[in-house]
């Protein structure tokens, strides 16, 4: 009984942290993005977000074999099995890194020539997508070779490296808006490098963390076939979804820029900030749970893994309701508040 009452408390603390961490970041990013609208203008804000939609697209199969990673990872530590631990990790890292290898291929032929062809980028504009859809392609790479690092973060629970390494993230995204009128060059085209940079540093910060105090990181060239159908299998029951999400999200930022340009994409990319902003807050409710449900059910307590569950759920529910009721009722003035009235039609 001490030791649920012990891991109770650890989730408690681990969500305050990562509360606190998301009230930061929320209100620095619905900042950055108000002021990002303005410096970028609507135009080349659509077109960032029409051109990293197709790369994101392309990376659905990452979300569904990030679950699976995620779960396998803080299963094995579960059951306090630190050989199998290292397989598990290594198996999870080689097959995030033949992953990319596939988007990349993909997002460098059929995509580019998408963007090229197909997307209805102004002629003076497409020099400039074109290079933030290659650093787009870069960002997602490093992106999907983390999950693997990420993962075992969230499985031991340092949700302390986690929040502060995302709030280093938002300020130095905040730095770049500052450097972007500095800086004199195409302001697209700095804006996708500069993000891709700060992506490096931060994976960076995982990646040294994570080798320097968990053993299991330890690369070595091991692919357990048995274990990698394993994780696809389980990762299965969500690749479903996150196409069906993909899908929904980014096609419909691709499908609006075919036939409708880059304002109608820089409004609709607009609305989803605050959609992202709401859903992070049960995600962060989520993300300190998930590790406990997972271990109680690898160590056979499969009661408290459903009871935490259960909980989690329905403490889930109403800080959705809590939250996304008030925006709701407040949307329209809640808007022009955040953006400043005409934002939109004078970006400049």
């Amino acid at each position: 009984m001490s030791s649920i009452s012990t891991n109770n408390r650890r989730i408690a603390k681990n969500t305050l942290l990562l509360y606190v961490r998301m009230l930061f970041l929320m209100l620095v990013n619905l900042y950055t993005s108000r002021v990002i609208l303005r410096i970028l203008g609507v135009d080349d804000y659509g077109i960032y977000n029409a051109v990293g939609g197709i790369v994101l697209m392309l990376s659905f199969l990452n979300s569904a074999l990030s679950n699976g990673s995620s779960r396998f990872i803080t299963y094995e530590l579960g059951k306090k099995d630190s050989s199998c631990l290292n397989i598990i990790f290594c198996t999870i890292l080689n097959a995030h890194l033949l992953l990319a290898i596939i988007v990349v291929l993909i997002a460098e032929t059929v995509g580019l020539w998408f963007v090229t062809n197909k997307l209805g980028l102004a002629a003076d504009r497409l020099n400039a997508a074109l290079l933030a859809y290659h650093f787009s392609v870069l960002t997602s790479v490093a992106t999907i070779t983390q999950v693997p690092y990420t993962a075992t973060i969230i499985a031991h629970e340092r949700m302390q490296i986690y929040a502060y390494a995302s709030i280093f993230e938002v300020v130095l995204k905040l730095l770049i808006l500052y450097l972007l009128p500095i800086l004199g060059h195409d302001r697209l085209e700095t804006y996708a490098v500069l993000l891709f940079i700060v992506q490096i540093i931060i994976i960076s910060i995982y990646r040294v963390y994570s080798i320097r105090k968990f053993s299991e990181t330890k690369y070595k060239f091991i692919f357990n076939k048995k274990k990698f159908q394993e994780i696809t299998s389980f990762s299965s029951w969500s690749l479903l979804g996150n196409a069906a999400h993909a899908l929904t999200g980014q096609g419909t930022n691709i499908l609006l820029q075919m036939f409708f340009g880059p304002k109608l994409v820089a409004a609709r990319a607009i609305s989803l900030q605050v959609n992202m902003a709401a859903n992070q807050f049960v995600n962060n409710f989520k993300l300190a749970a998930d590790p406990q449900i997972v271990k109680y059910y690898a160590a056979g307590d499969v009661g408290t893994s459903k009871r935490l569950t259960l909980n989690t759920a329905k403490f889930s529910f109403f800080l959705m309701l809590f939250l996304c009721l008030p925006i709701y009722v407040v949307a329209d003035p809640l808007l022009k508040l955040w953006l400043v009235i005409g934002l939109l039609l004078n970006p400049r």
